[in-house]
């Protein structure tokens, strides 16, 4: 059994978090199973540097659909979908596989938009 770990971290709103790569960099070592985090922060300075360290040793997912473009070109490649836009998130990550970014952007707007229209939040 492999252990994903859902640990959210915002290091612009509290000063006393632990960096993702300071969990994984004492946990590996007592968590033998433990696998991956799901990322669900607009920041993705923690998982630069999780990647950095750990490379694929450390697998990450990323948990927010109207950022799946920037978690794609950082290196995440798996995400857990928050929304029913599987299909836009699909086209986002085709067009990023082959180098055409103005389409990746676009379907990415699109699945933004969406969710936007969906769960509002006040956002503009």
């Amino acid at each position: 059994m492999q252990v994903i770990c859902c640990l959210e971290v915002n290091t612009l709103l509290c000063a006393n978090t632990v960096r993702s790569v300071d969990f994984f960099d004492k946990a590996l070592s007592r968590i033998p199973n433990l696998r991956g985090i799901k990322h669900t922060t607009p920041s993705f300075i923690n998982m630069q540097l999780l990647f950095d360290k750990f490379g694929r040793r450390v697998d990450v997912v990323l948990g927010s659909d109207e950022m799946y473009l920037e978690g794609l070109a950082i290196g995440i490649e798996g995400n857990i979908i928050q929304s029913y836009d599987g299909l836009a998130l699909s086209r986002v990550k085709e067009a990023f596989d082959r180098g055409d970014l103005m389409a990746a952007r676009h379907d990415q707007v699109t699945v933004s938009n969406d969710f936007l229209s969906y769960y509002g939040a006040g956002l503009t």
